[in-house]
């Protein structure tokens, strides 16, 4: 019987193809039609696996571009958040960067809804806490933990913003039950010097750390902003409580700019930035190079060193 190489295997195939039957091919190369058989099949057995793992390879190529895609998308949200003012409302740290990676999210929406997922579909219940979460809010988690776990540094960085920020924010709170118990030495009365607390420091916060004012609560000086902040409080005459209401205003902002009362917060801010500046390098690499370094459980697995 005649030896079976790979050379003699590929022409059984194509003979068979051309629908030679096992025996007659067999009785051509001198072989058992029962051999023939075995070899044809495990031939077209290993094409068909060779086929899937090849459409295999280039689903996860695809899918593994637009994966990293959007962790880069993912890092520039994260960079958005931490360079946002601590002027603003307050909100957890970490919340800020979920909110604006949600946002960002909604511009790769139409990928994910391709995959058949709605990011505002009715709420559903986590069996860990009971709580309602809709689709994106997951999503945002676990895209958050998948560029850290990217990059690791960047983890590291994030917390340490975070960290810097609840300081800075607490400092904040601070000079703004400091500013309330200036206004009331001015004989301000208690409802206005709540309302114009965070007036006076946002003004002095602004003046201090060189920051634009987010004008939600400054009222200039050109402006009857201080007497509708003045009437908002319940009196009746607020233009006329307003212009000592200004007056005690400018003198408060003075003393809150005092060094021995803005240092700490002066402090706590180059200490934000710092970390910002660190997190902006990190992020501004990820998008130079097109993708996060490293790999996460998200990638394909065979992505994974």
């Amino acid at each position: 019987m005649a030896k079976v190489t790979e050379e003699l295997v590929a022409q059984f195939i194509q003979l068979h193809r051309g629908r030679d039957s096992f025996r007659a091919i067999g009785a051509k190369f001198g072989v058992d039609p029962r051999t023939v058989k075995s070899w044809i099949e495990k031939r077209e057995k290993q094409r068909g696996q060779d086929h899937w793992e090849a459409v295999s390879r280039q689903v996860d190529v695809r899918y593994l571009e637009e994966h990293l895609g959007m962790l880069v998308r993912v890092s520039i949200d994260v960079q958005r958040a931490v360079q946002s003012s601590p002027l603003q409302p307050y909100r957890e740290p970490m919340v800020l960067v979920a909110a604006l990676v949600e946002s960002g999210l909604d511009q790769t929406g139409g990928l994910l809804e391709g995959r058949g997922m709605e990011l505002y579909s009715p709420v559903s219940v986590s069996p860990t806490n009971g709580g309602h979460r809709l689709p994106v809010e997951r999503l945002v988690g676990k895209l958050l933990e998948g560029l850290m776990e990217h990059e690791p540094t960047l983890k590291k960085l994030l917390h340490g913003w975070s960290s810097c920020w609840l300081t800075v924010q607490k400092e904040r709170r601070d000079l703004q039950d400091k500013a309330k118990n200036l206004f009331l030495q001015k004989q301000i009365a208690k409802e206005i010097a709540e309302a114009l607390g965070p007036v006076a420091v946002e003004q002095a916060m602004a003046s201090a750390l060189n920051l634009p004012g987010q004008g939600h609560l400054t009222a200039g000086p050109g402006d009857d902003g201080l007497a509708r902040q003045v009437s908002r409080e319940g009196t009746s005459s607020g233009k006329a409580e307003a212009e000592p209401a200004r007056q005690a205003n400018e003198w408060v902002v003075g003393q809150l700019l005092h060094d021995e009362n803005i240092r700490r917060l002066k402090n706590s801010y180059s200490s934000l930035t710092e970390n910002v500046a660190r997190i902006e390098d990190l992020g501004d690499n990820i998008l130079l190079r097109g993708k996060p370094a490293g790999t996460c459980f998200l990638c394909p697995k065979d992505s994974r060193v």
